[in-house]
């Protein structure tokens, strides 16, 4: 299950960035490839290609009869490379959504508060809240699964933990939540048919939507605005 850390990535990309600016990013990058290779170079040194080819296989097709999320979807619409670029198209279009939207607002100042125009060695550590820091890592995985070609029964552990946290990120009522989480729950470990793949779809997009629009405010952020607001009276 290695290959779903590459989904936290993109999330930890942008926090580096945000944290330390691009060369110390750049830095962090280098040193997980050098474990990537150093870590498995019994196994690449015996025989490279098949190591590469089986730990990293972007092209290798799934089985339909296992798939759980995307059981209402035809097998020929399945197994078709376009809906698989499809999915990653969208995957791609929500984390812009989500960098350009919630966690950046599109101003002139974005490269500033990106921290882009940083490029010196020795950048200063920016202070970040630690809530937002792993919001934005479970998002990030969130928003790989439900773009995912094919989930089957197992993969469940790559996010089950991270849903209630997203969940309670959000204002939707209490009851609704625990609804969803139950929901969650019966889609996965249901018969595998149409109706628990349906499920997961309306579980994800429900999640996705309140998200995006319904998330719950950062109350920390609310009481720092009142202090200052005081002060400044």
């Amino acid at each position: 299950f290695h290959m779903n850390i590459l989904l936290f990535l993109p999330g930890f990309i942008y926090v580096m960035v945000k944290l330390k600016g691009p060369i110390f990013t750049i830095f962090q990058i280098i040193i997980i490839f050098l474990i990537q290779i150093i870590l498995p170079s019994p196994f690449i040194m015996t025989n490279a290609e098949n190591y590469f080819k089986r730990s990293y296989d972007f092209t290798r097709t799934f089985d339909y009869v296992e798939t759980v999320n995307w059981r209402m979807v035809p097998e020929n619409v399945f197994n078709n490379p376009a809906f698989h670029k499809l999915l990653l198209i969208t995957h791609l279009c929500l984390l812009v959504i989500f960098l350009l939207v919630k966690w950046e607002k599109i101003s002139f100042n974005f490269f500033k508060n990106m921290r882009l125009d940083d490029w010196s060695i020795n950048a200063k550590l920016m202070n970040v809240d630690k809530t937002h820091i792993v919001k934005v890592m479970f998002i990030c995985n969130f928003l790989g699964i439900i773009c995912a070609r094919s989930l089957h029964s197992q993969f469940s552990i790559w996010y089950f933990h991270t849903l209630p946290f997203l969940i309670w990120q959000t204002r939707l009522l209490t009851v609704f939540k625990v609804v969803l989480m139950i929901a969650f729950d019966y889609s996965w470990f249901a018969e595998k048919n149409i109706y628990p793949s349906v499920t997961l779809l309306i579980i994800h997009f429900i999640l996705l939507i309140s998200l995006l629009f319904f998330e719950k405010k950062d109350e920390r952020k609310e009481d720092e605005k009142k202090k200052d607001i005081h002060k400044i009276n």
